[in-house]
């Protein structure tokens, strides 16, 4: 590839980046209206200027174009390269006044009409709202059940095999499926089913023949956990006068992030640290990474010895970006240990371009918010950056996640790859399963909140 587009493109993404952190600061400190406006115009003028630079690029490179706009797989080819005996693919597509669900299999792709994607919209995102805020909660079993109804039963028929590969369409980017009632028997999903979601069948596909070329990392694990996030943490130890304050994301231009936190306020995530701690526990010293504190760092996760490892843990807080979905991301420490503001938010644009050969990525406690008309763009597109980046699994949130069921799941998730030799999915089935036995977790509120994207084998 012409090694000027990809210098132009990276600085047109680095302008970016430091766009975006400057506005989301400058949201913190009572800024002017006119102020707001210029960093809004600055952010969506050098978002056009790297869209133009990415095309370019992408025109150049076949990889890139097919894991963001993969050509569609012929039956024969979704038959061969991606299902097997035991994996039924469910493929969403959502119309103005009709939708579908395809159901493929070993044996052949049958079609089955939906609602209108406003009435599936409209049950998923009363569903979510069932299962994540408090007031609403008691109505989470009709809210699944009808939700259930609408995208999984009228293909009751077709359901079985053992795992659901899951390729959702707007608002279902934010269902966890695993928790919707099983339409031909009692009880949810999960107690029948692995459930695995893909941005399509094509990047599962691309993602295996990448993976049989892949050499296996030397190292198990590294984890970044309990990022700094404010000069007042009682963690900094020196405070410089000249330092901009270290501020949390708002603003109107990114509507969607961190909802969750009131006030765009970033609090300290202390149970990430634990359930960090907890997971390193099971892998030897030399062949893990705790990066805690200010170590949790844009700067860390840029480096390209985290290509060493076969596990990455993002512990920390997540936005979603519903304007533009790939100014989504996480937020790792916005503070140095000088007291100096740094910059933290690790967009999709950055995360494409990480250095990784990890088996899995796991993005823990992220907190991820609602998009504004709840499109799932953002959540999928951050998934595909780390598959871009070298992964081919994501381990993700779908909602505000529990510090104590999380810390709880994440043990069991690592312990049945680690120790019993579970593949990811299995692992993640096995222990959400564990954890809704236990009657302080049995809401789906606290296991459900967790979903794999990407390859399951």
């Amino acid at each position: 590839m012409d090694r000027g587009l990809l210098e132009a493109e990276q600085a047109a993404r680095e302008s970016l980046s430091t766009a975006v952190d400057r506005q989301q600061r400058l949201a913190q400190q009572a800024p002017t209206g006119e102020e707001a406006r210029e960093a809004a115009r600055a952010v969506e003028r050098l978002t056009g200027e790297w869209d133009t630079a990415r095309e370019k690029v992408r025109a150049a490179s076949p990889r890139l174009g097919a894991l963001s706009d993969p050509p569609p797989l012929s039956v024969e080819s979704l038959r061969r390269d991606v299902l097997d005996d035991d994996t039924l693919l469910l493929e969403y597509a959502l119309g103005e006044k009709r939708s579908f669900v395809f159901v493929a299999g070993t044996e052949g792709v049958r079609s089955y009409e939906l609602p209108a994607r406003r009435e599936i919209e409209a049950a998923a995102s009363a569903a979510y709202a069932a299962w994540t805020r408090p007031g609403q909660r008691p109505s989470a079993p009709a809210a699944a059940l009808r939700l259930s109804r609408m995208v999984l039963g009228p293909a009751r028929e077709a359901l079985g095999g053992r795992r659901l590969l899951v390729v959702a369409d707007g608002a279902l980017h934010y269902v966890p499926f695993a928790a919707l009632p099983d339409p031909s028997r009692t009880g949810p999903m999960i107690e029948r089913y692995e459930v695995v979601t893909a941005p399509s069948a094509a990047v599962v596909a691309l993602l295996r023949a990448e993976g049989a070329q892949r050499a296996a990392p030397s190292r198990t694990l590294a984890a970044l956990a309990d990022p700094v996030f404010t000069r007042d943490d009682a963690r900094l130890a020196a405070r410089s006068p000249r330092a901009a304050p270290a501020a949390a994301p708002g603003g109107e231009a990114l509507t969607n992030a961190l909802r969750d936190t009131g006030g765009g306020t970033l609090s300290r995530l202390p149970f990430t640290r634990r359930e960090a701690e907890a997971i390193l526990a099971l892998v030897p010293p030399g062949q893990r990474k705790a990066a805690f504190d200010f170590e949790a760092s844009r700067s860390t996760a840029t480096d390209s010895s985290l290509a060493d490892y076969r596990f990455v843990h993002f512990a920390t807080h997540g936005f979603l970006n519903g304007a533009h979905p790939e100014l989504s991301g996480i937020v790792l420490s916005l503070v140095g240990r000088d007291g100096a503001a740094e910059r933290g938010f690790l967009t999709t644009t950055d995360v494409f371009h990480l250095h990784l050969n990890a088996d899995m990525v796991t993005l823990s406690g992220c907190r991820t918010a609602l998009g504004q008309e709840m499109r799932g763009e953002g959540l999928v597109g951050l998934a595909r950056g780390f598959m871009y980046a070298g992964t081919p699994r994501v381990l993700a949130s779908l909602w505000k996640v529990d510090d104590a069921a999380t810390a709880a799941l994440m043990k069991r998730v690592y312990a049945g790859i680690l120790t019993r030799h579970l593949p990811p999915a299995a692992a993640l089935r096995a222990a959400q399963l564990d954890l809704r036995r236990e009657p302080r977790f049995h809401d789906p509120l606290y296991w459900a909140g967790f979903q794999l994207q990407g390859e399951w084998r």
